[in-house]
């Protein structure tokens, strides 16, 4: 049963990788990649969120940076498992059209970026 859903997980990631690839995702998706091109947006709009909203302010301010260092920590806990090789690097450059950089080969499970904006979506449900 879990080779069927490892296998499951590969075709649907090749059919995501090669269907969706195209020129304009091929440039803006390693802008990703890169933590500096996405946490100052992220920090303007904490910041910006914390001067408008008076009554939430507080709980912002408090939770927004623990939750981010809890599920970066509980992650990065995980990971150190060894549990899965990251996809690019399992299957080959051949196969997957890897745009990323090359860190972190046998990193892949969890993913830290999912587990913090799954942590913060969290946290701004429960806020808002």
């Amino acid at each position: 049963m879990f080779n069927v859903l490892l296998e499951f997980d590969k075709d649907i990631l090749i059919f995501i990788n090669t269907t969706t690839s195209n020129p304009i995702f091929d440039y803006i998706m390693p802008k990703f990649d890169n933590p500096t091109n996405w946490i100052p947006l992220l920090l303007a709009l904490w910041i910006y969120t914390c001067i408008k909203d008076k009554q939430n302010r507080l709980k912002l301010l408090i939770l927004l940076p623990i939750t981010i260092l809890f599920c970066d920590q509980i992650g990065g806990f995980i990971k150190d498992f060894h549990l899965r090789d990251r996809p690019w690097f399992a299957l080959g450059t051949d196969v997957i059209n890897h745009l990323g950089g090359n860190g972190g080969k046998h990193l892949s499970f969890p993913s830290n970026h999912a587990f913090n904006i799954t942590g913060v979506s969290f946290l701004f449900g429960n806020v808002y």
